[in-house]
């Protein structure tokens, strides 16, 4: 297991060996806001900059609709420019 992969729960990454914080960024970032926990979500924000994961937010369609909905209201970005929320 990769030390990145233990910064986060066992369970959030538990069918992948290994992964690269730049090349795997936007992978790790939804599964993370999808499945994780408040202590994933501090770990992820850690790694990676508020920037990083507002694009996310916008840009990746494997955010759940409910993810989505929460992430586009807290970070204030229309529901328009969520590509989960417009399928």
């Amino acid at each position: 297991m990769s030390n990145l992969i233990s910064q986060f729960s066992d369970w959030l990454f538990w069918d992948i060996a290994d992964l690269l914080p730049d090349k795997n960024r936007d992978f790790i970032i939804v599964r993370v806001l999808n499945d994780g926990t408040d202590w994933d979500l501090q770990q992820l924000k850690k790694l990676y900059s508020e920037n990083d994961i507002i694009n996310v937010v916008k840009t990746r369609r494997g955010l759940s609709i409910r993810t989505a909905l929460f992430w586009a209201n807290y970070y204030q970005i229309p529901c328009h420019q969520c590509k989960s929320l417009n399928m």
